[in-house]
C-alpha cells in the first residue's frame, strides 16, 4: 500500500508499525508526529478503537452493516436463543499486545415479554469521540415494539480498559405519542461474545467474573458489573457464563429500559490485583431511582476506582457517589486522594 500510495501520515505509521520498510531517514522523522490512532467512519460503518500505533497496543474494530456483508452467523454461534437474535450485523475483533482476543459477529437478543424483537432500520451512529483518554463510539438500532437497542464502546487509553455495554430502551420520541413511565415490562437479554480458540477461560467456582488466559499467562479478565459479584447472591438478575466459542451474557429486570455492561481489564501487570464493583444508588430530587431509570457502577482494581453511569431517560439532573451530572453516559476515574472524580467521557443528549 505504501509503495502505491502514501502521504506524509502514512509515512509517519508505518515508522511505528513497520519500520524496516523505511529508510533511515524515514525512520529517523517517524513518531514524531503520529495522526490520532482511533478512526470513525459512519459512511463506511466501520470504527477502529485505537491507544497507539504499535502492534503492542490495544485496538477494537468495529463493523456494522447487513449480515450478508459479513457472511453467515452460522460460523460463529453455537446455538441461538429461544426466539432467535435480534440482530447479527456488528462485526468486532479486539487485538491485545499483538493477538487477537476475539474476532466475530456480537450477535444479541432481546426479549419483551417473552417476544423477541427484530431491527426495523440499520444501525446508525449516534455519538463519536476521540481523545489522549479514550476512543467512544455510541450505534443505535431501532427494534419493532418501540424499542431501541444502543451499543457503546469505550476504550480508555492510560488505564487499558475497554467497555461494551448495551442499552434497552423504550422509544420515548415525541412521533411515537407513548408514555413510558407507567409502562413495566419483562425485558430479556441475551448476547453472544466470540473469543479465539487458542485462549482458556478460567471461571471461579463463586465469583462471577472470568479470566482468560493463554499458555498460563493471565490475558484479559472480564467484570460483569450489572450483576452482583457472587453466583450466590440471592436474586441475581444473570450469568456470565463460558462456551467453547466464546461467552454467553444473559440478563433480565422488570421496567423501562435495561443496562447491560461488560468491563475487559487489557493490563496483564494488573490482573492478579484484589478487585471489587458494587452498583451505586442514583438519586433524582432526593428520590432514589430505579434501575430502569438510570445505573451507576463503581470498579475497584487495587487503588484504582472507575465510575459508570447511564440514563435510560430523558436527561435530568441526578447524583450518585457524590457526584452530581446531567448527562446520558459518563464513565471516570475517582481520585481517593483529593475525593473528586475525574471525567475519561461523558455524553451529554443533544438539544435540536
Amino acid at each position: 500500500a505504501l509503495s502505491l500510495d502514501r502521504d506524509n501520515a502514512d509515512k509517519t505509521v508505518a515508522g511505528v508499525v513497520y519500520p524496516r520498510f523505511l529508510s533511515r531517514v524515514e525512520r529517523e522523522n517517524a513518531g514524531k508526529e503520529l495522526p490520532v490512532p482511533a478512526y470513525f467512519s459512519e459512511w463506511a460503518q466501520m470504527t477502529v478503537l485505537r491507544t497507539g500505533w504499535a502492534h503492542k497496543h490495544p485496538s477494537l474494530a468495529i463493523a456494522f452493516d447487513k449480515i450478508k456483508d459479513f457472511g453467515t452467523p452460522e460460523n460463529n454461534i453455537l446455538e441461538p436463543p429461544s426466539g432467535g437474535w435480534t440482530d447479527q450485523s456488528v462485526r468486532t475483533e479486539l487485538n491485545i499486545a499483538g493477538k487477537t482476543f476475539w474476532s466475530g459477529l456480537w450477535n444479541a437478543a432481546v426479549r419483551i415479554d417473552g417476544k423477541t424483537l427484530t431491527p426495523i432500520e440499520k444501525w446508525n451512529v449516534t455519538c463519536d469521540a476521540s481523545d489522549d483518554d479514550a476512543d467512544y463510539l455510541e450505534l443505535d438500532l431501532p427494534l419493532t415494539e418501540n424499542i431501541r437497542l444502543q451499543r457503546h464502546f469505550l476504550l480508555v487509553h492510560k488505564d487499558k480498559l475497554l467497555l461494551t455495554a448495551d442499552t434497552v430502551l423504550l422509544d420515548d420520541r415525541p412521533e411515537n405519542g407513548i408514555d413510558n413511565d407507567f409502562r413495566k415490562y419483562r425485558i430479556e437479554y441475551e448476547a453472544l461474545i466470540p473469543a479465539a480458540e487458542n485462549l482458556k477461560i478460567k471461571i471461579d467456582a463463586e465469583a462471577v467474573e472470568i479470566l482468560f488466559t493463554e499458555e498460563n499467562v493471565p490475558l484479559v479478565r472480564i467484570y460483569p458489573i450489572s450483576l452482583p459479584e457472587w453466583k450466590a447472591a440471592p436474586g441475581n438478575p444473570g450469568e456470565l457464563s463460558a462456551e467453547p466459542n466464546g461467552l454467553r451474557l444473559r440478563q433480565h429486570g422488570t421496567g423501562t429500559g435495561l443496562f447491560v455492561p461488560l468491563i475487559f481489564d487489557l493490563n496483564q501487570k494488573r490482573l492478579e490485583l484484589p478487585y471489587s464493583w458494587r452498583q451505586l444508588t442514583v438519586g433524582e430530587n432526593l428520590n432514589k431511582v430505579g434501575n430502569d431509570r438510570a445505573a451507576a457502577f463503581r470498579l475497584q482494581r487495587g487503588n484504582a476506582h472507575w465510575l459508570l453511569y447511564r440514563s435510560l431517560t430523558k436527561t435530568v439532573n441526578r447524583t450518585f457517589f457524590g457526584h452530581n451530572l446531567v448527562s446520558d453516559f459518563f464513565f471516570g476515574r475517582f481520585n481517593p486522594k483529593k475525593g473528586t472524580v475525574e471525567m475519561v467521557m461523558e455524553a451529554e443528549e443533544e438539544n435540536t
